[in-house]
């Protein structure tokens, strides 16, 4: 009884179906190079998207005035152009009538109303194409009133000197002739769409030392100007050098760095007005107390050095040895000042190890180098490569010369093994080396399978299979998006998957999950998961948190390609982004590619954050960068190691504590759902 009365409403909806699409007979068809235009992928039916289908259609064979009258019947039903507009069922399309029109008047040389429509549809809603040819028109607009050929004016605002990780550059572009590229310290193009007034920003990492970089603006009709800007990258602590001591007396030296010394304290009193041209000396009492020297640029970069005389014998070391009951002392060559019952040059790096564990991309080497001779050349070798003065102050290499030298060196680090070496010369010729080996890894919170992870579908992917099938094409539950089967052949679509997918595994902002079975509404609760890697292995690896689902639209202007990203826990939109070119060649498909990845790595960066406060159960998150959407999970952790920061543990391995993953809220608050998680404020967070 139930299969007749399934058979019963199957045949009904099918009858239902052919009859409501039943053909409506009007409109000519074109044969052009044994081609038809003017025609519609299944019956004409009278409906809107059936005006706007043979529009197009009659639009691809250049039969613009049939075309016009088509997307304007289309438009009086729904005026709009809009993304992911419902047609019937579950059946969706891109609607862009006013994009089509203003590329229609755009070949019919009707620039006025192809600007007016463009500018329209990028109102209702943007597109690349769209942004294309609205560039087209201007520039053919330009030419046509004989526009003098401007420069783009840059406004910048940056940093000339910091001690950050990262630099943030911001300004804005202006040019009557369109602003329609800008380029900061490389990379790729910061706008989507030209205009006259153009806003940006860029972070980016830089090294140790002064750093010039380019920024370079365009416009429509080719003028350019290039700004070449310094940020000078200082992370280092001034050097403290002794060069004398009296036993009981004082003791003399000098303080140097690559920025202004603002302050330096002897046993923490100011003491930065008596120095002169950086030189000191400081007087020291005869009970035997430490002498603890601290000096600080305008950065707020810090080295200290603590001094203690021995009771016994009045040699001087460094505190740090007495306290870690080292039998190593350093003395002067002199009989009056520093001396050393084992004459060598020792080289003491405090709380870095020989095989040492670090979690950050720059570390600050702090430490000493004596010697019972003066020293006159420290060298620094970076995996057997020898990189010059290891204490040079930024790009200037500087003369350092005396008994005890203390430093704060900071060093770049690459993920995995390092080797380093300090090498210090005495003025006899003596060389002494240190070596050690900082393995770089990645904090466990910032680990790729922590990232959000994401299921790339083949283009078009989802409209074969429907329709395919005649019951999931009617009854499915999942959303289907239409393109009238104007889609990239295979080839093409297999070479632009292949390179997006190389381009996000090489930003490791987000993880891939590749499944062996492509079924759309399996793929929420399959088993067989695999995580793509940068080297492309795969892994073991956690559900894909959303699909990215394409579409590719090819017609004789170009080939028109949108992503979506899609939430797979409750099937909404998370981003839609696209991009268009003019031609269909291996490279452009790869430029198309690396366009894409960009868009959607600058849409949803990496986020950190701390909870800065909690009221019942509302609690307050403050973003270093950005923000979070709502809506996307974020982790919620401490570290239980005790360290300020994860990405600075050093000699100890680095697992924070997570405390749950849970939903950016509104407002700048976390939901946290019926979670009786215990957060503090302190907490960290950060976007999946």
């Amino acid at each position: 009884m139930a299969y007749r009365l399934i058979g019963t409403i199957i045949i009904y909806s099918i009858f239902l179906f052919c009859f409501s699409s039943c053909a409506v007979n009007h409109g000519p068809v074109y044969i052009k190079d044994g081609k038809k235009y003017g025609v519609v992928s299944g019956n004409f039916t009278d409906h809107w998207f059936d005006y706007y289908e043979r529009g197009l259609s009659y639009k691809d064979g250049e039969y613009y005035q049939d075309a016009l009258s088509d997307i304007d019947t289309a438009i009086k039903i729904k005026p709009h152009d809009q993304r992911w507009i419902n047609t019937y069922g579950m059946h969706f399309i891109d609607y862009f009538p006013h994009r089509e029109k203003g590329i229609i008047y755009f070949f019919l040389g009707e620039y006025t109303l192809s600007e007016d429509e463009l500018i329209l549809s990028m109102h209702h809603a943007p597109s690349a194409k769209a942004g294309y040819f609205l560039d087209q028109v201007r520039i053919k607009r330009m030419l046509l009133e004989k526009k003098e050929i401007s420069a783009p004016e840059i406004s910048l605002v940056y940093p000339k000197r910091t001690n950050e990780e990262y630099a943030e550059i911001t300004g804005f572009v202006m040019d009557e002739c369109y602003v329609s590229a800008i380029f900061a310290a490389g990379g790729q193009n910061l706008i989507e769409s030209s205009g006259k007034h153009i806003p940006f920003k860029k972070t980016v990492y830089l090294p140790e030392g002064k750093n010039d970089l380019d920024i370079m603006a365009k416009n429509l009709m080719g003028g350019q100007t290039k700004k070449t800007i310094q940020i000078e990258i200082d992370r280092s602590g001034p050097t403290i050098v002794i060069t004398h001591f009296v036993p009981g007396l004082k003791i003399t030296g000098y303080v140097t760095d690559q920025s202004e010394v603002t302050s330096f304290k002897v046993n923490q009193t100011e003491k930065v007005d008596t120095l002169e041209r950086g030189s000191f000396s400081v007087v020291i009492n005869s009970d035997f107390e430490p002498v603890v020297l601290a000096a600080s640029d305008d950065l707020g970069n810090k080295t200290e050095l603590a001094l203690v005389q021995d009771k016994t014998t009045h040699i001087l070391c460094p505190l740090y040895d007495v306290l870690l009951a080292s039998n190593s002392l350093s003395a002067t060559d002199s009989p009056s000042g520093l001396m050393n019952p084992h004459p060598q040059v020792q080289i003491v790096l405090n709380h870095i190890t020989d095989e040492c564990i670090v979690y950050k991309r720059n570390i600050n080497l702090k430490g000493e180098i004596r010697s019972p001779s003066k020293i006159k050349k420290i060298d620094l070798l970076i995996d057997g490569r020898n990189v010059g003065n290891a204490l040079s102050e930024g790009n200037k290499s500087v003369h350092i010369s005396g008994h005890v030298i203390s430093f704060n060196k900071s060093i770049s680090v690459k993920e995995g093994e390092n080797r380093f070496a300090i090498s210090a010369e005495d003025i006899s010729g003596n060389v002494y080396t240190k070596e050690i080996t900082i393995l770089r890894k990645i904090p466990e919170i910032l680990k790729l399978e922590n990232r959000f992870a994401i299921k790339i579908y083949p283009l078009d992917e989802r409209v074969k299979k429907y329709k395919s099938d005649l019951i999931n094409w009617l009854f499915g539950k999942t959303p289907v998006f239409s393109g009238y089967s104007r889609f990239m052949d295979q080839s093409s679509s297999d070479i632009f998957r292949k390179s997006i997918e190389q381009e996000i595994l090489s930003r490791k902002r987000f993880q891939l999950v590749s499944l062996d079975q492509i079924d759309l509404l399996k793929t929420a609760r399959s088993d067989d998961r695999l995580l793509l890697g940068p080297t492309g292995n795969q892994t073991r690896a956690a559900l894909p948190d959303a699909l990215l689902i394409g579409n590719s639209c090819v017609d004789k202007n170009g080939t028109d390609v949108t992503v979506r990203l899609i939430d797979l826990s409750s099937f909404e939109e998370i981003i839609s982004k696209d991009v268009f070119c003019t031609g269909n060649e291996i490279d452009d498909l790869k430029m198309m590619a690396v366009q894409l990845s960009e868009k959607l790595h600058m849409a949803l960066p990496v986020v950190k954050g701390c909870i800065d406060r909690i009221s019942g159960r509302t609690i307050r998150v403050s973003f270093d960068n950005g923000r979070i959407a709502e809506g996307w999970p974020l982790f919620v952790y401490s570290d239980q190691n005790g360290l300020n920061d994860i990405d600075t543990c050093i000699s100890k391995e680095c697992h924070p504590n997570i405390k749950g993953i849970f939903k950016m809220g509104c407002d700048k608050t976390i939901d946290m759902g019926k979670s009786s998680a215990h957060v503090e404020t302190g907490d960290k967070v950060i976007n999946k």
